[in-house]
């Protein structure tokens, strides 16, 4: 993969959801039926999600944007994304499922991004959880939380008793209206099944900040037997203000105490291991403490 398609790769996975494909939405309709009410409906959705703490899984992402010549570049990378809920998370991208370049991860006390794309210039951009503001996420190009990510792929659970339901504007759909990290959640779902179909963020305003859309939900394989755990094989997310998309492959999930391995998300192991030769804080730069000349 060349350092430019590489590079436009993981700013675009760390938006970490680029632009918007436009599309005539179906007329409005008035369901017969009543709405469900918020608390029937977030039982039935944090029953599927609360059956999947743990995810490993092969992914494939592709994505099209725009590069500074305003030329569209389209690429893929092949990889891997690992998560222990509720703050781990680690995708791993590459040109190859056995040579990875680039990192965007999480736990409970950072966040970062790692580019180990050239050899001898490999560097990570790392933030405090604590400290995460729109304005340092922005630093890594991502105009939500980092956390949020986790929120996209519908792998987390609703509040309890804290949030509004009403029809999709297609009348399809049951949609959800529920507190986020920064603004509102908004959550529309199959009113069989339960499981999401969109998943949009909205800023305190009320402006959409990313939506993803989910589709072809797959059963995990799981420990111990039981009802598997769904989630969709599919997610294609979008953020409004940029003309780009990024499309999330996901394949061989499972659900198990087998992996992932507690030291992929060590940023300080993963740091030694990659060889990486310069750490820059997004929180430093905030406090005017790093060099403007510095950002990648």
């Amino acid at each position: 993969m060349p350092r430019g398609a590489c590079v436009g790769l993981l700013i675009s996975l760390l938006l970490p959801l680029a632009g918007c494909q436009t599309t005539k939405a179906p007329a409005p309709q008035t369901p017969r039926d009543p709405v469900p009410g918020y608390e029937v409906v977030a039982g039935a959705y944090n029953a599927r999600t609360g059956r999947l703490k743990r995810l490993w899984a092969r992914s494939t992402v592709r994505f099209s944007a725009r590069d500074e010549n305003g030329k569209r570049v389209n690429e893929q990378g092949e990889g891997y994304l690992q998560i222990v809920l509720p703050d781990q998370m680690l995708l791993s991208i590459g040109a190859y499922v056995d040579r990875m370049y680039l990192y965007l991860g999480c736990d409970a006390r950072r966040y970062w991004w790692i580019n180990t794309l050239e050899d001898g210039q490999e560097f990570a951009l790392v933030g405090a959880m604590d400290k995460a503001t729109r304005e340092t996420s922005a630093r890594l190009g991502m105009p939500v939380h980092p956390l949020d990510l986790l929120e996209l792929i519908g792998i987390t659970g609703l509040p309890e008793g804290r949030g509004v339901t009403s029809w999709s504007d297609d009348g399809r759909r049951v949609r959800i209206d529920a507190p986020a990290r920064w603004g509102t959640r908004r959550i529309e779902v199959n009113p069989v099944t339960f499981e999401p179909e969109r998943i949009e963020l909205l800023d305190e305003s009320g402006r959409l900040v990313a939506r993803a859309e989910l589709s072809a939900h797959q059963n995990v394989r799981a420990d111990g037997g039981g009802v598997p755990p769904t989630l969709a094989s599919r997610v294609v997310i979008d953020m409004p203000a940029l003309e780009a998309e990024v499309i999330l492959d996901i394949r061989e999930g499972e659900n198990s105490a087998r992996r992932p391995k507690p030291q992929v998300f060590d940023f300080d192991l993963l740091v030694r291991t990659l060889r990486v030769k310069e750490i820059r804080s997004v929180d430093e730069r905030a406090a005017g403490e790093v060099p403007p000349g510095s950002t990648p």
